[in-house]
């Protein structure tokens, strides 16, 4: 990088107070810009969502922006004839329309100007809503939320060009300015060009075949009343889900705008939209079955013309209150940044492939994953022409391992910026959103919003850093969003009340949360792991970040939660096999954990809400079946209690100097209670009216059994009085 140009160094500020651990995935932790004098950060980069969740992220979106037809009308009267229905394209020199059309359909540019640059076709506002008034351009984008997920975090993002240009020193003056300046306009801030192009104003380049030179006037005048914006607000546009009512939302950040050149001014807004989609995700939401949301973006202010972009996008990010083995079935790290900046490549004339700029990431706080934890990488960005070349995203910039990012519609690594709507991203396990658009154009004019895959070496030989670097050379962008998710090396588990001690969690068996438990052993490269989770509200717990193991596996122990019996404990999986051995009380042992066999899961802990039986033996004097207050208690008698169903051996007591006795922490089951005849008395007769001595208890989970007397009448010698209570 040239020393004399100007570093801009950003850095990525934190919205959430809580910061993750370090971590073994490919997570955009902090983020420093450095940008070069002509690249510009207009709104600096924040962390707008970056949580550990059952879930995944969305992005969703369109442009509204598409190649003029020659059926579109003069609707502006751009040559104030007071006819606004004839045909647009002819008032302005336009006659390429199945070219432009075509470009659309593009997959691939297998060279510069091949298909053509946004710089070059005459763009017109897309309406896929012809039917609600007030609505002047609109398309639509369709995702589905997986069934019984909640979305907890979703914003809004939009874009377009003021249409304002100026002479920068950039436009080659002896063939493109004077005939703007011979049209009254100057250049100026005060008196732009309005156009998003005004490179294009004295001649159309050599775009479909041959150049069409413009010596008349008019013809630019016409131009620059068809560009100009007249319509929208650039903080403000209208949404709707599955033909609901529009909703107008407002910036809560933005417009940003970016410089002002010959290209226009490009701006950027955004709005925090999560209640809303909540709302309509309840409203649309069929049990058992994925929600189908088709959202309709409107109403996006942007000029018409060459260079024109106008779009929005949603990113979203759907999760579960727990692990969902169907449709997320590993806990991830969702990170979201939003901002804006802008790569400029200025140019002296029409092909000059321009001066190079750069943005580079340097993402701080990255650590390296071992194995495949099926990385997600997304962006947001407008005005990226799939018609110009040499626009680049390389991870690890400058270093061994430097990987040129490929471009998941065309397959390239040299356009990286070129109109791509799409998740591109491997669904062989959690849920596919099922992205579809209206319109639905290969070549988006403008609008990038595409999420795909990451190599596993990315993230395996990456360290402490991952470093990307944006480039460009002969074209100009916004980036407004960056995004990450990756799956999190990590083994989870679940504390319950397995009150039927079944070893399993039934309906109606509660989870039992703040209950601590600990993961300990040695990694595979020989350190000592020891890591601390608690059970949060649902009973559930989850160690994140987890280095593979050695050969003899860790062990998790569970802090036993008072008021519980110890129940079964159960080992879980990895990658789908069973791997441990439960080890009473409380552990579970030999859990070899490798993340590139998969994540831990279901490391169960089973609890039994304690029972307690107690009772009395007392001196009764009046024969009543009661241990009155004025009877004398009988100090030192034996009380055995059998566990009937052979689950633990006799447990044996002693009545107090009140009398009394108890069994705490009973597991349920059916009990037997005897006394040893206490030497000097005589037999009583007890309550249940069995054999003497002898009592008989059904004991359930959580039962303190009272006041259940057990007596006989008086004998030849003083009665007693024997009693559970």
């Amino acid at each position: 990088m040239n020393q004399s140009k100007a570093i801009f160094a950003i850095i990525v500020q934190q919205k959430w107070k809580k910061r993750p651990h370090s971590w073994l995935i490919a997570i955009l932790a902090t983020v420093a810009f450095s940008l070069t004098a002509s690249a510009n950060v207009f709104d600096p980069f924040t962390q707008a969502h970056g949580r550990y969740v059952w879930g995944d992220y969305i992005l969703a979106g369109n442009s509204v922006m598409r190649c003029i037809t020659s059926a579109d009308p003069d609707a502006r009267d751009v040559n104030n004839n007071g006819n606004t229905t004839e045909a647009l394209g002819p008032l302005l020199g336009w006659i390429h329309y199945a070219a432009c059309l075509a470009d659309s359909q593009q997959t691939t540019n297998p060279a510069a100007f091949d298909p053509v640059p946004n710089d070059q076709r005459w763009m017109v506002f897309n309406n896929t809503d012809t039917t609600t008034s007030g609505i002047f351009n609109s398309s639509e984008a369709t995702f589905s939320i997986p069934p019984g997920a909640d979305i907890t975090f979703a914003r809004l993002y939009w874009s377009g060009n003021r249409a304002e240009a100026v002479n920068d020193g950039t436009v080659n003056p002896t063939t493109q300015v004077p005939l703007l300046q011979a049209n009254g306009q100057q250049g100026t801030a005060a008196s732009p060009w309005y156009s998003c192009n005004a490179a294009s104003a004295t001649f159309d380049w050599t775009t479909y075949g041959s150049a069409s030179t413009l010596t008349n006037g008019a013809i630019v005048s016409r131009r620059q009343v068809a560009a100009r914006r007249l319509d929208g607000q650039l903080n403000q546009m209208r949404i709707r889900v599955n033909g609901s009512a529009y909703q107008t939302v407002t910036a809560d950040e933005g417009p940003y705008f970016g410089v002002q050149n010959f290209g226009g001014v490009y701006y950027a807004s955004q709005a925090d939209v999560t209640s809303y989609m909540q709302q309509q995700l309840d409203a649309n939401e069929v049990a058992g079955v994925p929600t189908q949301l088709a959202v309709t973006g409107a109403n996006i202010a942007s000029g018409q013309g060459f260079n024109c972009h106008g779009g929005w996008n949603l990113a979203v990010v759907y999760e579960y209150p727990a692990r969902n083995a169907t449709y997320a079935p590993d806990l991830r790290y969702v990170e979201i940044f939003d901002g804006m900046a802008e790569a400029v490549s200025s140019t002296t004339g029409p092909g000059d492939p321009g001066n190079p700029d750069e943005v580079n990431l340097a993402m701080s706080q990255f650590t390296s994953a071992s194995g495949v934890v099926e990385p997600r990488f997304g962006l947001v960005a407008y005005e990226g022409d799939q018609g110009l070349v040499n626009d680049q995203m390389q991870f690890e910039f400058g270093e061994p391992m430097q990987t040129n990012v490929v471009e998941p519609k065309t397959g390239r690594t040299d356009n990286y910026f070129s109109s791509t709507i799409g998740d591109y991203s491997n669904f062989s396990t959690g849920f596919d959103p099922q992205l579809t658009r209206n319109p639905s154009w290969a070549n988006n004019d403008g609008v990038d919003s595409k999420v795909d895959g990451l190599s596993p070496s990315i993230l395996t030989n990456s360290g402490a850093n991952l470093n990307v670097r944006i480039f460009t050379s002969g074209d100009r962008f916004v980036v407004q969003v960056v995004t990450f998710s990756a799956v999190v090396a990590s083994i989870s588990g679940t504390v319950y009340e397995d009150n039927n001690n079944n070893g399993q969690q039934n309906a109606g068996e509660a989870g039992i949360s703040n209950v601590t438990l600990t993961l300990t052993g040695t990694d595979s490269s020989g350190a000592p792991v020891n890591m601390t989770t608690t059970t949060d509200a649902n009973g559930d717990y989850t160690f994140v970040n987890v280095p593979p193991s050695n050969g003899a596996g860790y062990t998790i122990t569970e802090t036993h939660p008072a008021g519980y019996v110890d129940g079964q404990d159960a080992p879980g999986t990895v990658g789908g096999s069973t791997v441990g051995a439960s080890q009473e009380p409380d552990k579970i042992v030999s859990i070899v954990f490798d993340p590139t066999v998969g994540s831990g899961f279901d490391y169960d802990f089973g609890e039994i809400v304690s029972a307690q039986l107690s009772g009395t033996v007392c001196i009764n004097v009046n024969d009543d079946g009661l241990c009155d207050a004025n009877e004398p208690p009988i100090e030192g008698v034996t009380i055995t209690l059998d566990d009937g169903d052979s689950n633990t051996p006799p447990l044996v007591t002693a009545t107090d100097d009140t009398g009394y006795y108890e069994f705490i922490d009973l597991l349920p089951g059916n009990y037997t209670v005897t006394e040893t005849q206490p030497a000097g008395y005589n037999s009583v007769n007890d309550a249940d009216g069995g054999t003497d001595n002898v009592i008989a208890a059904t004991v359930q989970a959580g039962d303190n059994i009272v006041d259940q007397d057990f007596y006989r009448g008086t004998a030849a010698r003083q009665p007693k009085r024997f009693c559970v209570r």
